[in-house]
């Protein structure tokens, strides 16, 4: 044989493995996918907006886990200012995610549900996420 064709064979025989193992890996993914909870393939907005809430939660403690303490005033805008945020993120419904930092480090995130108004039943309910932040800078390296 000449290599030409030595390579030619090996090729064949490695897609007849690779090939039915990527197919294998492509079906299970799609399977899997409407039960992994990915935000989205999440079968409601609301679904979404607690997803979106806990990501920008853990931005946020992150941040300043990193770098300080949160602007206690000025809101997104601040945030964006000092790069913790590209831009404003907003709910499924369209609307920017309401943010405040209270001066004892207590943080909250929320939307006001499907219908934008304070409180409601059900998908028109309002999502809060509110964690503590310590209010001290880091120390310095």
């Amino acid at each position: 044989m000449t290599p030409r064709r030595s390579l030619r064979h090996s090729l064949r025989q490695a897609a007849k493995v690779v090939v039915p193992i990527a197919g294998c890996y492509v079906l299970l993914q799609l399977a899997a996918n409407p039960f992994c909870g990915h935000p989205f393939t999440t079968r409601s907005p609301r679904e979404r907006a607690m997803w979106d809430l806990g990501v920008i939660m853990t931005s946020l403690r992150d941040h300043a886990r990193r770098t300080g303490p949160l602007p206690l005033e000025g809101g997104w805008p601040a945030l964006v200012d000092v790069g913790v945020v590209e831009e404003v993120p907003v709910d499924p419904w369209g609307r920017p995610y309401t943010f405040s930092v209270a001066k004892d480090g207590q943080v909250e995130v929320s939307t006001l549900g499907a219908d934008g108004q304070p409180g409601g039943d059900g998908a028109d309910k309002d999502i809060v996420r509110a964690f503590t932040m310590n209010t001290a800078k880091p120390p310095s390296r």
